[in-house]
């Protein structure tokens, strides 16, 4: 299938629904205006400001949890099961057969709903519906929206459903029409490419198994060795380079440190295209066994200002802080510094959703703190 990186899509679409919406308010300022008449002061003014701004939030956070509703429903209709269901950094998920309130923050993303596939029957299973369930329940949606914004009498209420139908349409073409949008494939995209890639398929298979895996609190070194076989696939294609940076992930968590940093170098050497997230954590893990095997300098020329920004972006997860701890202790061996880090890092460990990836990440500090400890012990015995 020929990549299609149309961004220019997403931002002609989103500034049409952003003009369309204007129209509306301001056709509502006008109408409350006339409605307050020679009563206008500052104070009316703001309150109808600051009721418009939480308007524009509600109308967006609902659209996003009708998007994930709608995958979360297609799903469960084509023999999926629930694992979690995120809105921004808020996420409930399923844990020994309850339900739990987590918090996990993700770059770029508001919000994820992900579910366990049934089982690989022949090399397949039903995908189409939950790759395009968001957008179904959209456009559905956003029909219900117009038919409520002509029959209400109320005026705040019709403008929220028309924002919000317009919102709904706007993300039904951004996730419904096929295309790439920098290195992520969009539901459309993927439920076209599924079809014709057997390769890219059982690679979704192999993910959304990881990720149930992990709710139930099995660590990725206690998965089965299968999953992360290398899926002979497209390099160009996310979906399938993804497991590599699995196996790179697994194998930092059995504390394979030296074939941790070869097989992410041969990752980060090659032409596969990774989803951005994916290859700033394997740098981080890269910088992480260079620190520890005292390669310093090594380590220091991959902390870019690239990969700071991308760490502040993400400074409260787990793999994030276990880097800047590790990079505090043996590159600026400032351990005060460091142990700010490890309390924040246990602070968030309370909230966060994967109890595997909590006990990893602690092993790989302490492991960094152990070697910072005996190079201490060294200096102070030399002397």
């Amino acid at each position: 299938m020929k990549k299609l990186d149309m961004k220019w899509l997403v931002v002609v679409t989103f500034v049409i629904a952003g003009a369309l919406c204007g129209a509306a308010i301001g056709s509502y300022m006008v109408t409350m205006d006339e409605t307050l008449g020679e009563d206008i002061s500052v104070w009316n003014e703001l309150m109808k400001f600051l009721e418009l701004i939480l308007l524009m939030y509600i109308v967006y956070m609902v659209n996003v949890i009708i998007h994930e509703g709608g995958h979360l429903i297609f799903g469960l209709m084509t023999g999926y099961k629930f694992n979690s269901f995120r809105i921004f950094s808020v996420i409930l998920i399923k844990q020994n057969g309850k339900l739990k309130i987590k918090n996990i923050s993700l770059a770029g993303t508001g919000g994820q709903c992900l579910m366990s596939p049934p089982e690989l029957i022949d090399g397949k299973m039903p995908y189409v519906l939950y790759n395009l369930g968001g957008v179904i329940l959209n456009v559905i949606t956003s029909l219900i929206f117009i038919v409520i914004y002509l029959i209400s009498l109320w005026k705040l209420l019709s403008l929220a459903m028309i924002m919000s139908a317009i919102m709904g349409f706007a993300s039904a073409v951004v996730n419904g029409i096929p295309m790439k949008v920098g290195d992520i494939n969009n539901d459309g995209y993927n439920a076209v490419q599924l079809g014709s890639d057997k390769d890219a398929l059982k690679a979704l298979w192999v993910q959304l198994k990881m990720n149930g895996a992990l709710a139930e609190g099995i660590g990725i070194r206690e998965m089965p060795e299968e999953w992360f076989e290398s899926i002979d696939g497209k390099n160009d294609n996310p979906m399938i380079t993804s497991i590599k940076v699995f196996y790179c992930n697994r194998l930092m968590a059995m504390h394979k440190f030296e074939q941790t940093k070869e097989e992410i170098k041969k990752v980060l050497e090659s032409n596969m295209v990774l989803v951005g997230v994916y290859r700033y954590l394997l740098i981080c893990d890269y910088i992480y066994c260079e620190l520890i095997d005292g390669n310093i300098i090594e380590a220091e020329e991959f902390y870019t200002k690239d990969l700071q920004k991308f760490m502040k972006s993400m400074k409260k997860f787990p793999a994030i802080l276990r880097t800047k701890y590790t990079y505090e202790l043996l590159h600026n061996k400032d351990s005060k510094q460091a142990e700010k880090l490890r309390t924040l890092f246990n602070i968030m460990s309370e909230k966060y959703p994967y109890t595997s990836d909590i006990e990893a990440e602690n092993e790989l500090m302490d492991i960094a703190k152990s070697i910072y400890d005996g190079v201490m012990d060294n200096k102070i015995n030399k002397k």
